[in-house]
């Protein structure tokens, strides 16, 4: 379970219908509904306690522990699409990074 916020562009936004959203990704409404190009996104993950707002939505007591990620999308001019903010119920995910290196 999860609670995302997303700030799009006014003219991307006002092409997305409530109804994808609640089977997709904003990302993949993004490509694959609208066909925005995307190159690259950056996202960071923190642990952090939530708010009286987040805990009622996620179902967890007030300033209970949730992982927040935010992400900022960049189309290929490296213009600003798109960036969210999900906070994650820290009982139900965990997060993984792995890196490969080239010799």
């Amino acid at each position: 379970q999860s609670y995302a916020v997303n700030h799009v562009l006014p003219e991307l936004g006002r092409r997305i219908s409530a109804k994808l959203l609640r089977t997709h990704t904003l990302t993949q409404v993004l490509r694959e509904d609208l066909g925005v190009r995307i190159r690259r996104i950056d996202n960071s993950v923190e642990a952090t306690l939530n708010s009286c707002e987040v805990a009622t939505l996620l179902s967890i007591e007030t300033l209970s522990p949730v992982l927040f990620l935010t992400g900022i999308s960049y189309d290929p001019d490296n213009r600003v699409l798109d960036v969210a903010q999900i906070w994650y119920r820290a009982d139900r995910y965990r997060f993984s990074v792995g890196f490969d290196f080239q010799d």
